[in-house]
């Protein structure tokens, strides 16, 4: 069971993991010990799981295809294609669901060929169990802070931005902090066998250019008796202005943790972490009452299990040699 203070040191690290148990002490105004006491509890009973950095792989000139999938009952051979999923060097999403579909997956490719390379060979691979699939592409999102857990706060990240160049360093630099953003620049640099001041020029720069565009943390929801569902939006009618209207309505409310605009028979995908299905319900029915104009149907799909690779985690010259295997 965690209490308020928990829930402020989660709050707290999901804005910036990276910062310091230092730093973290002195904006609760508390001592260092009881916070660090604090967050290795935190990790030891498994609700804190991970420290990363989240990267906006558009500005690496790599784009997110998405893949919804409808299984037929096979466990071994669902099993197979989770496994054949999260092995592949080029793939940033993974979860398992309930709902309308049984699997979503996403692939980073630089190109709509790419990813039709990569996807080709998992349909074929698994054609026997494949009923139904759905291609979505994602243009841009924001990734809301999770402000349930204090009752306040509108912040978020934004996923979009314009190519920006880097070299194999840069690469590897963001491979360590998306796995570890606690890691300290001497520990990397010794890691990648360069100087912790050519380090923090690089850190400096992948974060002043929008590459790194935040340092979250990752939960174990169950934990904290939450569920985390996908809202799937389908619109009669569609105008800038309301979707416009749609975001403000997002970033005002806490539960509501990502909002992606995409390219596909869904134009708009909501997260949502809420404490049971009423709650649910409830988001659902404010959705409806605020938007009915143009809001047509709302599909919800529960995710029960999920994995993400915020960068490929292979080198910057492998990236196109995987895609074109």
């Amino acid at each position: 069971m965690i209490d308020s203070l928990d829930r402020t040191i989660l709050y707290e690290l999901d804005l910036n993991s990276s910062q310091s148990v230092a730093d973290l002490s002195k904006k609760l105004g508390l001592s260092r010990d009881k916070v660090l006491y604090r967050m290795k509890r935190l990790q030891g009973e498994g609700i804190l799981k991970g420290f990363t950095a989240a990267i906006d792989t558009q500005k690496l000139g790599l784009f997110v295809y998405k893949t919804y999938l409808r299984l037929e009952k096979n466990e071994k051979r669902q099993d197979e294609l989770l496994s054949y999923l999260l092995a592949h060097p080029l793939m940033s999403y993974v979860a398992e669901t309930d709902g309308r579909w049984d699997l979503n997956f996403a692939i980073y490719a630089k190109n709509p060929s790419d990813f039709h390379k990569v996807q080709s060979e998992v349909l074929l691979e698994f054609s026997d169990i494949i009923k139904n699939f759905s291609v979505y592409t994602i243009v841009e999102a924001y990734r809301f802070s999770k402000s349930y857990l204090v009752g306040v706060g509108t912040g978020f990240i934004y996923f979009g931005g314009e190519l920006v160049q880097c070299d194999e360093l840069d690469y590897q630099i963001l491979h360590k902090l998306s796995q570890d953003s606690r890691i300290t620049k001497v520990e990397l640099a010794d890691n990648l066998g360069v100087s912790s001041m050519a380090i923090k020029y690089r850190v400096d720069r992948l974060e002043k250019e929008g590459v790194i565009v935040g340092y979250p943390v990752s939960l174990d929801l169950e934990k904290l008796g939450l569920l985390h569902f996908k809202l799937q939006l389908h619109f009669g009618t569609y105008d800038k202005h309301s979707e416009q209207q749609l975001l403000e309505f997002c970033k005002t409310n806490p539960n509501f943790i990502w909002f992606i605009r995409q390219i596909g028979d869904c134009m708009i995908e909501l997260e949502v972490e809420v404490e049971d299905f009423k709650h649910l319900n409830d988001l659902v029915s404010s959705l409806r009452r605020h938007f009915s104009k143009f809001l047509r149907e709302v599909d919800t799909i529960f995710i029960r299990k999920e994995q993400y690779k915020w960068v490929p985690l292979i080198s910057s010259q492998k990236v196109k040699a995987a895609s074109n295997q």
